[in-house]
């Protein structure tokens, strides 16, 4: 799902002179969330932070990019307690079993070096299916408190949740899944 973007992701160098840089995701900094209609009210807005990751950027050729990104299944939040606690169980999300939901980029393309299309395997409770995320590249630049090059991106999705082993309860609740993803990534010292 997210995934995230995810996440999603991938996008920048501490200089337009380097060939390839390695950054690392910030999970202070970077949060990935869902959004999916239910009951015919409202989009019920699902979480998740502590996110973790790897991106190889190129900026002057996106296709020498990659990106893989964990996100921790324990860390949803929903706002609502025991919704968590479902969505955690063996039936939802399985954490016990299934504790990171993954992105593993295969293809990064970029006509701009603002926009980027990540093609990307996805996987959400052991099932992996192909994914693009469509990424903006916000800003890099040399961070002003922390001193060290950062990148900020955003990368957004939809995902069908049933292919991904969540089919329960589509008569009430669409399978369809908006994914989001802000973040910064730190330069690799």
């Amino acid at each position: 799902m997210i995934i995230f973007r995810v996440l999603g992701l991938l996008l920048v160098s501490s200089s337009t002179q380097a060939t390839l840089t390695t950054y690392y995701i910030d999970p202070a900094r970077t949060l990935a969330s869902i959004q999916v209609e239910q009951f015919g009210f409202t989009a019920q807005p699902v979480t998740f932070n502590g996110i973790q990751g790897t991106l190889y950027f190129d900026y002057k050729n996106a296709k020498n990019s990659s990106v893989y990104v964990e996100i921790p299944v324990k860390n949803i939040s929903t706002q609502i307690n025991q919704l968590d606690r479902k969505l955690l169980q063996r039936n939802w999300l399985y954490a016990n079993k299934y504790p990171n939901i993954i992105f593993k980029s295969l293809q990064v393309t970029s006509n701009d070096n603002k926009n980027y299309k990540i093609l990307g395997n996805l996987t959400i409770k052991g099932v992996t299916r192909a994914v693009q995320l469509d990424a903006v590249l916000f800003k890099r630049a040399v961070h002003p408190i922390i001193g060290a090059p950062v990148i900020g991106f955003s990368g957004q999705t939809q995902i069908k949740r049933s292919d991904f082993g969540l089919p329960q309860l589509l008569a009430n609740v669409n399978d369809q899944m908006f994914i989001h993803i802000r973040a910064e990534a730190i330069v690799a010292k």
